[in-house]
C-alpha cells in the first residue's frame, strides 16, 4: 500500500519562502503539539496561486 502524495509536492515555492519554513517548523525529532503550517505557493499543475495547511510532521 502506497502512501497518499502531499499535496506539498505539487506546489512551488521559492528557495526563500522553503528556507523560512524550514527553520520555523523543522526538528529532528517529533514533538507533543507541533503546529500546522499554512503555506503559499503556485500550483505546479494548474500554475495558479494556491494555499495549502500541511503538519510539521511533513517538514522533518
Amino acid at each position: 500500500m502506497n502512501p497518499k502524495p502531499s499535496p506539498a509536492g505539487r506546489l512551488g515555492l521559492g528557495e526563500r519562502i522553503a528556507g523560512e519554513i524550514k527553520m520555523a517548523l523543522g526538528s529532528a525529532f517529533p514533538a507533543a503539539g507541533e503546529p500546522d503550517a499554512e503555506i503559499g505557493g503556485r500550483d505546479l499543475v494548474s500554475g495558479l496561486p494556491n494555499t495549502i495547511v500541511i503538519p510539521a510532521e511533513e517538514i522533518r
